[in-house]
């Protein structure tokens, strides 16, 4: 096994693998009958069920590397200066970050919920404001490699590494990798958009996603930011919001012989994140009723 210098791409038996990172990909067209919805998913914390960066940094960087997360966490620099900052210190074997890698367990629930995700045609991206490395070889190994996984690109060669950003932000330089951007894609696209995520980095997707999944230090910033959100531990609890938000699109969809307008299905979809707000007995915010007021006349204009 060893490491592509060029591209940082992972080589086993002198086979190439995919690239670990796909480069702003496009987002696949809304077609009628579709639910309207995109998922993005957070890696490290969410995904594994570890801080994969974290471990690796401790592992394999000098103890230095802890001063720069310090002031990540102090919000005194960006995710971008941070990942330079620490592969300056970078001074080991790549193999041996793989294996550490490739070593932290995922929450056992990820598969199954991917796969009810693929069976109903919703697109899902996995985007990780990371070193990126070591997210697709685990992937292929949870059977789920055709992802788009979307993060940055670590290049090694020797002892030494460097990293390129190319999901960043082109004017802001803060994050490594613009979760944002990628939420904003999904919308262009027609679609609302899902966010799971635990942590600092999933603030800006969360802010602007239409439905949170939040646990840990993510679930404070929804808090301290009044955003709606699903508190969540396993993927099996979202694996099971999903199966009943799939089922009760169902019959509308049978009803008018399986099609649908797509603006129904965004109605639908509305209503929906409405139920969630006054299941979870929480007064839904002006935002949301006007969101749901927009899909609803989509809904009524758009029937034929």
């Amino acid at each position: 096994m060893g490491v592509d210098a060029a591209g940082g791409r992972l080589v086993t038996d002198g086979l190439q693998r995919r690239e670990p990172t796909d480069i702003r990909p496009s987002v696949p067209p809304l077609r009628d009958g579709e639910l309207p919805l995109s998922i993005l998913i957070d890696y490290d914390g969410t995904i594994s069920l570890t801080d994969v960066t974290d471990v690796v940094m401790a592992e394999h960087l000098p103890g230095n590397w802890e001063e720069s997360a310090a002031l990540y966490d102090a919000g005194k620099i960006g995710s971008r200066s941070q990942m330079v900052w620490e592969l300056e210190e970078f001074d080991t074997e790549s193999e041996l970050l793989f294996a550490t890698a490739a070593a932290q367990p995922h929450d056992p629930g990820f598969v199954p919920f991917i796969r009810r995700a693929q069976a109903a045609s919703i697109p899902i991206e996995v985007v990780s404001d990371g070193f990126g490395f070591f997210i697709r070889p685990a992937l292929e190994r949870l059977g789920v490699g055709e992802l788009t996984v979307v993060t940055s690109r670590t290049v090694f060669a020797g002892r030494s590494a460097s990293i390129e950003f190319p999901n960043g932000h082109p004017r802001c330089l803060v994050c490594g990798t613009c979760k944002r951007e990628r939420v904003f894609a999904h919308r262009a696209a027609g679609r609302q958009v899902m966010y799971i995520g635990d942590g600092e980095s999933d603030r800006y997707a969360a802010g602007y996603s239409d439905i949170v999944f939040a646990k840990r230090s993510l679930e404070r910033i929804c808090i301290e930011a009044g955003w709606p959100f699903h508190r969540w531990t396993t993927f099996s609890e979202i694996d099971t919001w999903l199966a009943e938000l799939i089922a009760s699109l169902t019959p509308a969809v049978r009803a008018l012989g399986g099609s649908v307008t797509d603006a129904e299905l965004v109605r639908d979809l509305a209503l929906a994140r409405m139920n969630d707000a006054i299941a979870m007995r929480r007064v839904p915010t002006r935002g949301e009723i006007e969101h749901l007021v927009e899909f609803c006349l989509a809904g009524i204009t758009g029937v034929d």
